[in-house]
């Protein structure tokens, strides 16, 4: 289910303030048991202190469809979407720099901040910039998912290698093809994750060879000459080392 901002923030301040709780940590603020809490509460775990946060910062609504299905209590993880109010990769790492600023992650717990965002070389003119900050938040937890040339192009490797050197416009093209069977009308908004979990796995494999493939031709794959390219792996890695801490493997 996808929460709405209000709801979201709401849940976000629950889960600090019932950390701060059973820790004893004194609040920042005077606001210790923020109005509305109260009622979502009784919905949640009061083993949250065992639960680490994930939290998404992307630029649109494909991904978060997407990455909100790795909350489940198998993963002992929440996975926060956080309105960014930007498209462009600097802007949504600023963003994400000044939340962890203000709503410090307990790494302890495993909690990770990503930033999540494409190539597209039109509004993304300075991503050498947005990979810098990322870097240097790396030890306050935060990562980054990037795609090139977009998001799509980790559902298209559901089903085979990805083409080369598509830009954003032909892969999503490309991805409605190879789904149009099951989705006729497929669109960004739709949510396709349960079609493709029975590919998930052979998904990362080819995600990993494209990295090595990639590595091999390009400086850095962490450019816009290098596509096409998911990182997208790496986060189902650190979800499946969550699973394994929980004993959900």
């Amino acid at each position: 289910t996808i929460l709405s901002n209000t709801e979201m923030n709401l849940k976000v301040r629950m889960i600090t303030y019932l950390r701060m709780r059973r820790t004893r940590c004194t609040p920042i603020d005077d606001d210790a048991e923020p109005a509305g809490i109260r009622p979502l509460e009784a919905c949640v775990s009061l083993s949250i202190e065992g639960k680490c946060i994930i939290y998404i910062f992307c630029e649109g609504k494909t991904e978060e469809i997407y990455l909100k299905h790795f909350e489940n209590k198998l993963y002992n993880v929440w996975v926060v979407p956080v309105d960014t109010k930007h498209t462009d990769a600097v802007g949504i790492v600023r963003r994400a720099r000044k939340y962890i600023e203000n709503n410090p992650m307990n790494l302890e717990l495993g909690d990770r901040g990503y930033c999540v965002f494409d190539s597209d070389p039109k509004s993304n003119t300075n991503i050498e910039e947005a990979f810098r900050m990322i870097n240097q938040n790396r030890k306050k937890g935060l990562h980054c998912i990037f795609s090139n040339p977009c998001f799509e192009v980790w559902f298209a490797l559901h089903f085979g290698n990805a083409p080369y050197n598509l830009n954003a416009e032909k892969m999503k093209k490309h991805v409605k093809a190879l789904l149009k069977n099951e989705y006729p009308d497929y669109s960004e908004t739709v949510d396709v994750y349960d079609y493709l979990l029975e590919r998930q796995g052979a998904a990362v494999s080819r995600a990993k060879a494209l990295h090595k493939s990639q590595e091999q031709v390009h400086r850095t794959v962490y450019s816009h000459e290098c596509n096409p390219y998911t990182d997208i792996f790496e986060f189902m890695d650190y979800i499946k080392e969550i699973k394994e801490k929980a004993g959900a493997i």
